[in-house]
């Protein structure tokens, strides 16, 4: 067993200073992170996109993502560089980055079931609350 889990242990430094993995990971995060600046340009710009329920569910889901994606990225940079030299408020501001993200990301789906639950539950009453926050 200690073998398995010292073999385990290893290959798991290992890959986190990996190249190709490195590589590879930063590639797909920085396309994640264009494709949700692209949903977050319209948002700002444009008023119309503000009006629509659903574009503003999607515009926190993007903006969720993107911090996501910026907490891993650089996460990933001081593991690929084994920087241990880091202070505490540069690790606890990387880790509050990724937080953020992640629970706006959480309250939008919370958002949806309860928007749908209310659709579901009392269609009569959702139709009153869309006709009257959406004017």
């Amino acid at each position: 067993m200690d073998t398995l889990s010292d073999a385990l242990l290893a290959a798991d430094k290992t890959i986190s200073t990996n190249t190709i993995y490195f590589v590879l990971r930063m590639s797909f995060l920085l396309i994640g992170m264009a494709a949700n600046c692209i949903i977050l340009i319209p948002s700002v710009f444009h008023h119309s996109f503000r009006k629509d329920g659903f574009k503003n569910i999607l515009t926190q889901l993007a903006l969720g993502d993107l911090l996501t994606a910026t907490g891993t990225c650089a996460r990933l940079i001081i593991h690929y560089r084994n920087d241990i030299s880091i202070s505490l408020l540069e690790c606890n501001l990387v880790e509050a980055i990724q937080t953020t993200g992640l629970y706006f990301s959480q309250f939008a789906i919370v958002y949806v079931v309860m928007d749908r639950y209310i659709a579901v539950r009392r269609p009569l009453l959702y139709h009153k609350m869309v006709s009257v926050a959406y004017y």
